[in-house]
C-alpha cells in the first residue's frame, strides 16, 4: 500500500473509500491520510487487514464478489449435507471397490467441501473483488 496524492477529506475521522478511475485503484481517505490499493490483488486476509484499520471494506467489495463467495460456501454446505443425509449411521458406502463406513465418507465429503469452498472463495475475490 502506498500514499496517494488523492484529495484528502480533512473534515471526517472515518475512512471514506472510492474508486479512482484515473489510477484504477481503490482509495481510502480520512483526515490527513490516504491509502491506495488494488482490489484485484487483495485476498480475504488483505481485506480483513484493511477492516482492522477501520477501512469499510464492504464498500470496496463488489456485489458480484459477495454473491460468488456466498454461492461457494452455500454449495459446500449443500454437498456436505447431501452426503450426511444420504448415509445412514452404521452403514457402509462402496466407492470404486473400497468400502467406507458412512461416518468417514461424511467427514471426507465435508472436509473436501470446505477446502473447495475456500479455493472457490479466493477465486471469487481475485475475479470480482
Amino acid at each position: 500500500m502506498s500514499d496517494s496524492s488523492a484529495e484528502v477529506n480533512e473534515e471526517h475521522d472515518e475512512w471514506i473509500v472510492y474508486f479512482d478511475e484515473e489510477t484504477q485503484q481503490a482509495v481510502a481517505t480520512r483526515a490527513g491520510e490516504s491509502i491506495t490499493f488494488d482490489l484485484s490483488e487483495l485476498d480475504d486476509a488483505g481485506l480483513e487487514a484493511l477492516a482492522e484499520l477501520g477501512i469499510p471494506v464492504s464498500e470496496a467489495r463488489s456485489w458480484e464478489g459477495e454473491l460468488c463467495r456466498a454461492a461457494c460456501w452455500g454449495a459446500a454446505a449443500a454437498g456436505c449435507a447431501w452426503v450426511g443425509t444420504a448415509c445412514a449411521a452404521g452403514t457402509v458406502v462402496t466407492i470404486g471397490g473400497f468400502a467406507l463406513p458412512c461416518v468417514w465418507a461424511t467427514v471426507a465429503a465435508c472436509g473436501a467441501s470446505g477446502a473447495g469452498a475456500s479455493v472457490c472463495s479466493d477465486w471469487c475475490t481475485s475475479t470480482y473483488g
